[in-house]
């Protein structure tokens, strides 16, 4: 067929460029069709998508690859056909190409999607332990290095011309972070109240009660500060009042209020 072609192209009593067009049209179809069967090849040879929440660091490259080998074996067969045929066949071969490694980038996505929304919230959460913290710094924070780890794995997984967009996903993920910020405020805020109500309650209390252990009063009676200490550990922890666990802490509990 080539050399057929070859006589075609070099006679130049012929005019035939119908012939010449239908010609390059079957032999790039061909050709296309072969780089592609090439292109499936080695994306079938790709591992196993590792499990939600998890990234295939090399899956980007990896697409990259599949693609230029595909185009590689297609130029150099079909570029030497009519050239309005032979762009027209690479433009398809591309498209088919994009559209068979779609998948992959949107899975690649929600992947990174649920990994940084759970690391958002940990790094929340773990900032909370701690003492004299901003909840509002804190959240934009974590929400701005969540967000700055999700543009960069969705441009590593973004080929050039495929039309893809991550602006779905990113809103998705922006979504349920602020959903989790509203729920981390929420306990926050139940946690203060707890606060505040042990403050209220050891203010009430009578300053003349000296106690030195553990007072596990309920009502306001009399309480000291090592008292208000240990209410105020239990509020920020569990936001429940102390239960009474003997009858001598409640014995000693009464005691305070009758001195008073």
């Amino acid at each position: 067929m080539g050399t057929i072609w070859d006589a075609v192209v070099s006679n130049k009593d012929l005019d035939l460029p119908t012939q010449q067009e239908l010609l390059a049209q079957f032999r790039c179809g061909e050709l296309a069709a072969a780089a592609f069967s090439t292109f499936a090849a080695l994306v079938s040879a790709f591992p196993p998508a590792p499990p939600a929440g998890q990234l295939d660091t090399t899956l980007g490259s990896r697409m990259l690859d599949a693609k230029q080998a595909a185009l590689v074996a297609y130029d150099t067969a079909a570029s030497r056909y009519h050239p309005a045929v032979y762009a027209r066949q690479r433009t398809e071969l591309v498209d088919k190409v994009h559209s068979a490694l779609a998948p992959l980038f949107a899975t690649q996505l929600k992947s990174a999607h649920k990994g940084l929304l759970r690391a958002y919230r940990v790094e929340i959460e773990e900032a909370l332990k701690g003492d004299g913290y901003d909840f509002a710094r804190v959240v934009a924070e974590a929400r701005a290095r969540a967000e700055r780890s999700f543009e960069e794995e969705a441009k590593r997984v973004t080929l050039e011309e495929s039309g893809w967009s991550a602006e779905e996903e990113r809103i998705a993920l922006g979504e349920d972070m602020d959903s989790v910020a509203e729920l981390l405020r929420k306990e926050e805020t139940r946690k203060m109240v707890a606060v505040i109500e042990v403050r209220l309650h050891f203010l009430l209390c009578a300053p003349s009660c000296l106690l030195c252990g553990t007072c596990e009063a309920t009502t306001p009676r009399t309480c000291s500060a090592d008292a208000f200490t240990v209410l105020a550990r239990s509020a920020t922890s569990s936001a429940k009042w102390p239960r009474r666990s003997s009858s001598r802490s409640t014995h000693r509990a009464s005691t305070c209020g009758t001195r008073s």
